[in-house]
């Protein structure tokens, strides 16, 4: 008898959607709130009359749906709402909805994941990488197992998924993949399953209503693309495959005695520096470490050092540094830098050279990291003062380290010996 009672709620309800009943329109109601209303009745009478008899409830399955960002959020809602129209034996779940003010939201969400069978998670290329999703897919691929757990995937491809994620076989949002997500979910059920041919008439009378919804959300601006989604994106559109590497920027204290400090002692197998003056590195805070390079080059430590040249041509050292006594300021700092070399037994032209052309970067190369900064100029086209300011970290397989580290050494084949200038300038005096 019971079997009987579902039967017929499941022949009436093919029966509606088919549009083989007749409901009359009443003021205030559409038809769809009559089928509505109808099918509930019918479903409710079905549902207490099995339960009066007997302890063999016909079951519902539990679908959690996961989501993290403004757009995967409406995304899910639209979802939720969606699937238990269209097949009244599914059961969604998402946290934005059916949290009740005073739960312990992580403790309700544990318990969720936990208890549900089904697991859908809704990924765009804003969260893609969410730690939020990326937990909830690990909580749900423990307790489910990855054949329950589908990437719902909206304004991407399963191919743009990787870590975690790409475990999972993906459904790209499209009418087709919807309905094999459908059909899927219905074959769990086993013996509790509708008919085919329900779900598909069911199906084919609310997509459409699937559909405008998510185009809506499609609509809905992000507030500014990660890098990651912006590569990935021309990546996709036919651009080369980027090189991998990471830019780290740190907002300030670019030449300053502690990134020296850092330099030093960091260092295993090389250390250039493309400065200016270098005053700070050859001042007597650096002078344990500097006095002892000479030893660590023995063993193989590759140490150079760029100075500007106190006899570039006027037009540069004017236009190098703002300060009128500047060339007095480097003449001392190059004079400095070889009386320190040479007390410790250190011969300055091994290590130390000069150029007399506008650089465009300073850089510090620490073994196979650059760290640099672009030299900035004001209106008079004179260098600004690089102390403290921002600068980058960038891998010297990286593009733009490569491209970095070629300048230096460019420079460096090209640069003059450092006791030549010294004796040239204190020849003109």
């Amino acid at each position: 008898m019971e079997e009987n009672n579902f039967k017929l709620f499941d022949r009436v309800l093919f029966l509606v959607i088919m549009g083989r009943t007749t409901l009359s329109y009443c003021e205030g109601e559409t038809s769809l709130n009559l089928v509505v209303c109808v099918l509930n009745r019918l479903y409710n009478h079905c549902w207490k009359h099995q339960n009066n008899n007997t302890g063999n409830r016909r079951n519902q399955m539990d679908v959690f749906i996961s989501w993290s960002g403004k757009r995967s959020k409406a995304f899910a809602r639209a979802l939720a709402k969606w699937l238990h129209t269209v097949h009244h034996y599914l059961k969604p779940w998402m946290s934005d909805k059916d949290l009740r003010k005073g739960d312990r939201w992580l403790s309700v969400i544990g318990n969720k994941l936990s208890q549900y069978y089904v697991g859908i998670i809704c990924v765009t290329p804003e969260n893609v990488d969410s730690p939020w999703l990326l937990f909830e897919a690990g909580a749900l691929s423990k307790a489910l197992g990855e054949s329950r757990i589908c990437p719902l995937l909206l304004g991407m491809q399963p191919s743009e998924l990787n870590g975690p994620l790409s475990q999972f076989q993906a459904t790209t949002f499209g009418k087709d993949e919807i309905l094999k997500l459908v059909l899927s979910l219905n074959d769990e059920l086993g013996k509790d399953k509708l008919e085919t041919d329900i779900v598909r008439t069911s199906f084919g009378k609310f997509w459409p209503d699937l559909e405008s919804e998510v185009a809506k959300v499609a609509r809905i601006g992000i507030s500014s693309s990660n890098l990651r989604s912006v590569v990935d994106a021309l990546q996709h559109k036919g651009f080369p495959q980027p090189a991998i590497g990471r830019v780290v920027c740190f907002k300030e204290g670019f030449e300053s005695h502690s990134l020296y400090d850092i330099a030093l002692s960091e260092a295993h197998t090389r250390l250039y520096v493309f400065g200016r003056k270098n005053r700070k590195l050859f001042d007597k805070d650096h002078w344990a470490s500097v006095t002892e390079l000479h030893k660590r080059i023995a063993k193989g430590f590759d140490f150079r050092c760029l100075f500007l040249d106190p006899t570039a041509p006027e037009h540069v050292l004017s236009e190098e540094h703002e300060d009128e006594d500047f060339l007095d300021q480097l003449t001392s700092c190059v004079g400095n830098a070889v009386r320190v070399l040479r007390k410790s037994s250190q011969d300055p032209d091994s290590i130390c050279r000069v150029y007399s052309n506008h650089r465009h970067h300073a850089i510090v190369v620490v073994d196979n990291v650059v760290m640099y900064a672009p030299i900035k100029r004001d209106t008079r086209g004179c260098a600004k003062r690089l102390t403290k300011m921002q600068f980058e970290v960038v891998d010297s397989g990286n593009p733009i380290g490569e491209e970095l580290l070629k300048y230096f050494l460019s420079t460096w084949e090209s640069a003059k010996l450092l006791t030549e200038v010294v004796a040239r300038r204190d020849e003109r005096k």
